[in-house]
């Protein structure tokens, strides 16, 4: 039980320390981020799923991941300042 607590301690410091830099996590489950940006001249969110190589698609925010579009030929506005580029994707696991 102690170990259980630690861990869900842990994902909670995980979960804050995120949103503090403005990094959303949409589903536990999936393993899915969501990181602010604007394409086209609109509010977005740049994804990333566990086990993808590299962040490399983005949605309208009103949209969700069900809307999710390849980053290749989008025109980012500022992405670089608001979210992190592909290189520093988070590391899948397994």
């Amino acid at each position: 039980r102690r170990t259980v607590q630690t861990l869900a301690a842990d994902i909670r410091t995980a979960l804050a320390d995120l949103a503090a830099i403005g990094v959303e996590c949409k589903s536990l489950e999936e393993g899915l981020l969501d990181f602010p940006a604007v394409v086209d001249g609109a509010p977005a969110y740049l994804c990333w799923r566990v086990g993808e190589p590299a962040v490399a698609w983005w949605h309208r925010r009103d949209a969700g991941v069900a809307g999710r579009q390849p980053i290749a030929g989008a025109a980012l506005d500022g992405a670089a300042a608001a979210a992190p580029d592909a290189s520093a994707a988070p590391e899948a696991e397994g």
